[in-house]
């Protein structure tokens, strides 16, 4: 009955609606000449097993023998057309006992062996993908000194294949094969030319480590990291998608321009919503994306030629300019919008074309501007570095507000001058930033503040978590209407140097300041033979986790 079933099975026809054209064209393969009988070598090993051993549980020890794990990586290269980003090969580490690929894209074959001390150092760093053999070819950059010195000093045993026999590396030339399919099926799909295979090739990696294999009980990313794989990245490759661009331009009553752009997914991340895009100029980013259009493979194309024009007649009755704007002498019927296709109206005068709502802000610049006191602008009279303070008219004003803002540092006991610990230890960098801050009397007061460059910080060294809670404006916009309707007052709360007030649990070590006078001779001294570094006690601006700090800090007050 079974084969029966099985005949008529293979006797039905699949519709042509079914058949993927591109998996056809890019999978198709020579037929093999012959083909091992795997039941017939099964059980020869079994007999050759079962008769060496001498207990009784024969089938349990074969079990084990035939399951036992295999701590091996295969590696093997490929050379292709140069892609769009310069590269010309490729390399392979499959781990044999997990089934888990790593690729790596290279200009030059001598990058193998720098590749391999990565991977083999990230292994171990988290305790996976143990290796004690390396199989590979002949190939010059595998047995390089580097490559054979790396391996002997870890105590991994090489083993290349013969030459001329790619067979007995058989294992990474059909892991090759199957990523060369995918890449082909991937860029036929999506369009795209030989160039783009180094997008492709990281796609087909990521979607290999999450599939189920033969011989696998789990996917290889499930035996490595030991939790499922999350597929919802998952999405066609090439495919457009619509991420949001961030334009500073929208609350200008003139910012019409667009706020998404098209883009093209080449690659998966581990964070959601995020993937690698490439936009119509070619650029490469990891982006968030809003839409994705898993059938679109090409760019649409906005037409602005069909945007009809505005109705001439909109206005029957003639305004009242009083003075006439200069005009060009070309003709132009219509001025169309910047994306959207918006036009004016010829007849329109062009005090309508422009917005007539002012804010504020713009009206209290303008007034500014027309008034006669020019100490207004004096707002941007400051120095922009430490150097140029000396040589200015008001330099007493400004080393009075440097000294102001040290003494309140010490007062509030920030840091402290302590011998540098050792030459290995990574000291932050600071700067003076001045600013001249209006005061009730129309008088500007110098203000000095020491910020620390938080762009030398070194994550997880110097600090762990950056992060710190805001208030969002429709949750103070609901508190204002709640105590507006309820009739309730409301008290607000200012702290000074707020940011100065927040614990350090890491030591932190921060170079002089310019402008600070010794304490004690102690200091004197450490400062003249360039021994003295400030320990920071307290956060300070200009650090990254002075928010986090500060945060953490007033949560534990209260």
């Amino acid at each position: 009955a079974i084969k029966k079933v099985t005949k008529s099975l293979s006797a039905l026809k699949v519709p042509n609606k079914y058949r993927c054209v591109a998996c056809d064209l890019g999978k198709t393969i020579a037929k093999p000449l012959y083909r091992h009988n795997n039941r017939r070598l099964y059980s020869i090993v079994k007999d050759i097993v079962c008769d060496n051993d001498n207990d009784d549980g024969d089938s349990d020890s074969f079990q084990q023998f035939y399951t036992s794990k295999v701590y091996r990586y295969h590696s093997d290269t490929k050379t292709l057309p140069l892609s769009v980003r310069k590269y010309k090969y490729f390399v392979v580490f499959l781990h044999e006992d997990t089934n888990y690929l790593s690729t790596y894209l290279m200009r030059k074959k001598s990058e193998i062996p720098h590749h391999f001390k990565a991977l083999h150092k990230y292994n171990a760093t988290r305790g996976i993908c143990k290796v004690i053999e390396f199989r590979a070819d002949s190939d010059g950059s595998y047995i390089s000194k580097t490559m054979k010195d790396y391996l002997r000093n870890h105590g991994i045993s090489w083993n290349p294949s013969t030459p001329h026999l790619p067979r007995q590396n058989g294992r990474a030339e059909r892991t090759i094969r199957t990523l060369l399919t995918m890449m082909r099926c991937f860029l036929m799909q999506a369009g795209l030319s030989c160039g783009y295979w180094c997008h492709s090739l990281e796609m087909a990696t990521h979607v290999f480590n999450r599939t189920i294999h033969s011989k696998q009980k789990y996917t290889p990313y499930y035996n490595v990291h030991k939790t499922f794989p999350h597929y919802g990245n998952l999405v066609p490759f090439g495919c457009i998608a619509l991420a949001h661009i961030k334009n500073k331009e929208w609350l200008h009553p003139k910012g019409l321009s667009q706020t998404g752009m098209h883009v093209r997914i080449v690659g998966c991340t581990s964070r959601k919503s995020t993937y690698r895009v490439l936009t119509q100029s070619g650029k490469l980013f990891e982006l968030q994306v809003n839409k994705i259009y898993r059938d679109t493979f090409t760019f649409p194309h906005i037409n602005n030629k069909n945007t009809k024009s505005a109705p001439s007649n909109i206005i029957t009755q003639p305004l009242d300019v009083k003075e006439e704007p200069r005009r060009s002498t070309r003709p132009n019927e219509a001025v169309p919008g910047p994306t959207c296709g918006i036009q004016y109206s010829a007849s329109i005068p062009a005090t309508l074309a422009q917005p007539s709502y002012i804010s504020p802000l713009e009206q209290l610049f303008m007034q500014m501007k027309n008034s006669s006191d020019l100490s207004v602008f004096d707002l941007q009279d400051a120095p922009t570095k430490h150097e140029d303070v000396h040589s200015r008219s008001d330099a007493h004003e400004w080393h009075e507000s440097m000294q102001d803002e040290l003494k309140s540092m010490e007062e509030n006991k920030t840091f402290k001058i302590v011998k540098k610990p050792h030459n290995n230890i990574k000291i932050i960098s600071n700067r003076w930033v001045y600013k001249k801050k209006p005061q009730p009397d129309d008088s500007m007061r110098c203000k000095s503040r020491l910020c620390a460059r938080g762009f030398n910080m070194i994550p997880g060294v110097h600090y762990t978590n950056s992060f710190a809670p805001t208030l969002s404006h429709v949750s103070l916009r609901t508190f204002l209407a709640i105590s507006s309707k309820l009739g309730m007052r409301i008290h607000n709360i200012d702290i000074r140097t707020a940011f100065l007030c927040g614990k350090l649990t890491k030591a932190l070590y921060m170079a002089i300041p310019n402008g600070y006078i010794p304490r004690n001779s102690q200091e004197a001294k450490l400062i003249k033979d360039g021994l003295a570094v400030c320990l920071l006690l307290k956060s300070t601006h200009g650090l990254v986790n002075s928010a986090n700090t500060w945060s953490t800090t007033f949560k534990n007050a209260l």
